[in-house]
């Protein structure tokens, strides 16, 4: 995904990039920026949110469990309206969709060789006070991940660095 995300991108070398990425999308957006990094582009930052750093390999099996399991792990996150995961119709067409991120977000192998690490562009990572899957110490351990600046804002205790 990261490639494809690249050369969508590559045609609009000539202009300012910010990457954002949420859960599975800081992933991609940290692959996208080692990508640019790469290619003599780099972004202008990267913000991150709600995602364990890139050395952390999940744990979860979301993806080879049934229909149900990953209904209720959407539900869980707190980030689908109920109706959403209610509706059956709307269910048929996108549960094939959510559980592709899910096996592309669970199977992920952060590879540390290669140019692009760290980052040398700002990286900025927030965190959620109820988030179920990020602690805060994880969401900081992201620092490692830039020689550019860090920012680190969580709405758990006012925290920010």
């Amino acid at each position: 995904m990261a490639d494809r995300v690249f050369e969508v991108l590559r045609p609009f070398g000539d202009l300012p990039v910010v990457l954002f990425g949420h859960r599975m999308g800081g992933i991609l957006g940290f692959e996208v920026a080692r990508r640019m990094e790469r290619a003599g582009w780099p972004p202008l930052g990267l913000i991150v949110s709600g995602r364990r750093p890139p050395d952390v390999d999940a744990v979860d099996d979301v993806h080879t469990r049934g229909d149900q399991a990953l209904i209720a792990e959407m539900s869980a996150l707190s980030g689908t309206d109920p109706g959403v995961l209610a509706d059956e119709e709307v269910l048929r067409m996108v549960l094939s969709a959510l559980r592709a991120d899910f096996t592309a977000v669970e199977t992920y192998r952060y590879r540390p060789d290669g140019p692009g690490v760290p980052l040398s562009c700002p990286l900025s990572v927030l965190t959620g006070k109820s988030d179920p899957r990020v602690g805060v110490e994880q969401a900081m351990a992201w620092r490692d991940f830039t020689s550019g600046p860090f920012t680190f804002r969580s709405s758990r205790a006012g925290i920010s660095s």
